[in-house]
């Protein structure tokens, strides 16, 4: 077996029945608490990837997916304007 090089150290804090279970699944897996750790973190990254990007594809597909004039807004010459109206129509039903 390679042995990896890593040269710099951290220090984390886990409960003792985390660490119980982390080392048991070691066990299975033939690693030890850092191995299992440090691939954990690279799952826990590309996750996190995956995540993001799925997000993105979401929002590119929905930001503008509507024309303009196919919405609700086709008559809004001037959002600041339309934005003062509606509130101040709001303070009259609040008042």
């Amino acid at each position: 077996m390679n042995t990896a090089v890593y040269p710099i150290r951290t220090q984390i804090s886990l409960s003792p029945e985390l660490r119980k279970l982390i080392e048991m699944r070691g066990a299975v897996l033939n690693e030890g608490l850092s191995e299992y750790l440090r691939r954990a973190a690279v799952l826990r990254m590309a996750v996190d990837d995956v995540e993001r990007n799925d997000l993105k594809l979401i929002a590119q597909t929905v930001v503008g997916s509507i024309p303009k004039f196919k919405s609700g807004w086709k008559n809004v010459k001037n959002i600041g304007e339309w934005q003062r109206k509606s509130r101040k129509d709001e303070d009259q039903h609040r008042s």
